[in-house]
C-alpha cells in the first residue's frame, strides 16, 4: 500500500462503485449492475485494454447498467494454472510477491480510468493487499473463514455457491450479515483478531454449470426473500 498507494482519483471510483452497487441491491436504483471481463486475467496489458473500452461504454449506458470490471488474480481449485497473484510467471516459480505488485498496480489503472472492479477472494490474508481498490468482491458460500471474511468487507459480496446449494448460501447470507470476530491480518501486515461488525450488502451468486436456470432462480428468489436479500444470478 506505502509502494502502490491509492490516491483521491482512485478513491472516487471504487466509492462511487461501491454506492452504485449498494443502491441496486436496496432497490433505490432501477440500474442492472453487469460483471464483465476475464474470469482470470492472464496479461495485464489485454486487461487494461479492455478496461479503457469497459470506460468508454460506461458513459453510453450509465443511465441503464452500471458496469463493473472482474480482475480474476486466483485460479479457481482444480486449474491448470494458480492465478497471477500467486504465480505471476507462469512458470511454477510462484513469486507471489510480484504478482501481489502486479495485481494491484492493475487494479490502480483501471480505477484512474474510472472503473470499478471486482475480485474473487480464496483467502482472508492477501485480499489486505488490494481490497481498498475494489468495489465488489465474491467468495464461495461454502467456506465459513470466507463468510466470516465477507462480514467484515467495507463493500458489496456475492457467496457463490452451485444451484444446489442454496440452503448453505442462505446460510452464508446470514452468517455474512452478523457481527463476527476471527483471525485475519492487519493493514500494517500483523496477524490479529478482526472485530466485524456484519455486511448486509450481500448477494447469491449462482453457479449454474450448465444446468436449466430458471428453476434455480425461482429457487433462489424465494429463498434469499427469507433472508431480506436480493439474488445474484452468475451464469
Amino acid at each position: 500500500l506505502e509502494e502502490l498507494p491509492r490516491h483521491s482519483d482512485h478513491q472516487t471510483t471504487v466509492r462511487a462503485g461501491r454506492e452504485a452497487v449498494q443502491r441496486a441491491l436496496s432497490g433505490e436504483s432501477h440500474r442492472l449492475v453487469v460483471l464483465v471481463g476475464p474470469p482470470l486475467v492472464e496479461d495485464p496489458a489485454p486487461f487494461l485494454e479492455f478496461a479503457s473500452r469497459v470506460s468508454q461504454l460506461r458513459a453510453e449506458v450509465g443511465d441503464e447498467l452500471e458496469l463493473v470490471m472482474r480482475c480474476g488474480l486466483v485460479g479457481i481449485a482444480g486449474e491448470e494454472w494458480s492465478g497471477m497473484l500467486k504465480d505471476p510467471e507462469r512458470d511454477g516459480s510462484y513469486q507471489v510477491n510480484r504478482g501481489i505488485r502486479r495485481g494491484r498496480d492493475m487494479l490502480l489503472r483501471a480505477n484512474r480510468l474510472g472503473v470499478p472492479t471486482a475480485a474473487y477472494f480464496t483467502d482472508t490474508a492477501t485480499p489486505q493487499y488490494f481490497a481498498d481498490l475494489l468495489s465488489f468482491a465474491a467468495v464461495s458460500a461454502q467456506s465459513e473463514m470466507l463468510r466470516e471474511l465477507v462480514s467484515g468487507l467495507s463493500m458489496p459480496a456475492g457467496l457463490r455457491t452451485p444451484t444446489r446449494g442454496l440452503a448453505e448460501a442462505t446460510a452464508a447470507l446470514r452468517s455474512a450479515g452478523e457481527a463476527q470476530r476471527f483471525f485475519g491480518v492487519t493493514t500494517h501486515g500483523i496477524a490479529g483478531i478482526v472485530r466485524a461488525t456484519g455486511n448486509s450488502d450481500c448477494v447469491v451468486g449462482l453457479a449454474s454449470a450448465g444446468e436449466p436456470i430458471a428453476h434455480f432462480k425461482a429457487a433462489a428468489a424465494a429463498a434469499c426473500a427469507d433472508e431480506a436479500a436480493p439474488p445474484l444470478f452468475v451464469y
